[in-house]
């Protein structure tokens, strides 16, 4: 039995009570604080809430406060972002690196003026051509900038968020002068946001911001027949383990698993142009289903699977965002037919496949 089939069967047997559920606690969904409720917390789910609302594909790339708080967002990702961190990050000098192959520029992201008896540092280590690691340490201000020395060590007492491919986003109120950190790398479903201050016991983790039911995968937020077609179309990936460097498929999948995610609590929020075309996704499709037995079979049970789907999203459009039917179904097939698309990466020869070669 394929894992495709053993998703389906296992996803089938609640299907209708998950479903349900997920409806009546995903109505009107907004990020919530989970935890105490502090000045940091508070000032973070002002961000979280523009972040949320925004056509943002995922919840760290927009980082942005509203013009009308009095926030600031430092998004520490390179020279370019930490020259527009609103001054509370300088770049200290980096030795040139002595190898030529070298992956990029260390960094090191020193907080300007300490806030609450602690200078927040970000360094920046490079990591490979996927990316770089980050470290977020809470320091002494008494520490001079030739006298820091980092280590990425988890044990050590200064770091608080050891080797992360996301920076941490620190945030300032500009009216407390309040500085604290917020960790948005999440592998949760939905995403959750950490949010780390200073206090009398240290810096610590204050609270979570959660902006959604968590669930073990996208699926389990979606209405049956949605999920019986993401299922399905999740079926002609494969299996995608051993691929090596790229992981082409894994990438894929992840991909996949946000846009689920959004249909399903932020349907605003898929605003790019899929690799294919809706014609040529098709028609990629539809050569591949000639493959085997199996790939037609799927292949005929996501065309039975797709106006279900539709019908099933527009609904949940009405009742979760009050959306008109004439609104929902329109926004309903967009995002299906995104969602449809981003799957697929399919070469030309299954696009225009050559001509057969004429009889001599």
């Amino acid at each position: 039995m394929s894992i495709q089939t053993k998703l389906r069967n296992t996803l089938g047997v609640t299907a209708l009570t998950v479903s349900m559920g997920l409806m009546a606690n995903t109505a009107g969904a907004t990020p919530r604080i989970v935890g105490p409720v502090s000045s940091e917390c508070r000032d973070t789910l002002t961000v979280a809430n523009a972040v949320f609302h925004s056509t943002a594909f995922r919840l760290d790339e927009n980082m942005v406060a509203p013009r009308s708080a009095p926030l600031d967002v430092a998004n520490v990702a390179g020279d370019y972002e930490a020259a527009n961190s609103h001054g509370i990050f300088k770049i200290l000098p980096q030795p040139t690196p002595t190898d030529p192959d070298a992956y990029g520029h260390p960094g090191t992201y020193w907080q300007i003026a300490p806030t609450q008896n602690v200078r927040w540092v970000i360094v920046e280590t490079p990591f490979n051509w996927r990316g770089d690691f980050y470290t977020l340490y809470a320091i002494d201000p008494a520490t001079t900038e030739t006298g820091f020395v980092a280590t990425d060590d988890e044990k050590d007492p200064r770091v608080v968020l050891a080797n992360e491919w996301t920076p941490a986003a620190v945030l300032r109120n500009r009216q407390s002068g309040e500085v604290w950190a917020v960790d948005t790398q999440s592998y949760d479903i939905p995403a959750v946001w950490t949010v780390y201050a200073a206090g009398a016991d240290g810096v610590k983790a204050r609270c979570t911001l959660t902006f959604g039911p968590k669930v073990k995968t996208a699926f389990d937020l979606l209405p049956a027949p949605v999920r019986a077609l993401a299922v399905d179309l999740d079926g002609t990936l494969g299996d995608g383990r051993n691929e090596g460097t790229l992981h082409p498929t894994g990438q894929i999948r992840d991909q996949v698993q946000q846009a689920w995610t959004n249909i399903a609590l932020r349907p605003w929020a898929l605003t790019w142009k899929p690799y294919h075309s809706r014609r040529n996704a098709d028609l990629g499709l539809r050569h591949w289903s000639r493959g085997a037995p199996s790939f037609r079979a799927l292949y005929q049970r996501i065309q039975a699977d797709y106006p279900a789907a539709v019908a099933a999203l527009a609904d949940l459009y009405v009742q979760r965002f009050g959306k008109t039917p004439q609104a929902a179904r329109a926004l309903a097939e967009h995002n299906l037919d995104f969602a449809y698309r981003i799957h697929f990466v399919f070469p030309q020869a299954y696009i225009h496949p050559p001509l057969p070669a004429k009889a001599t």
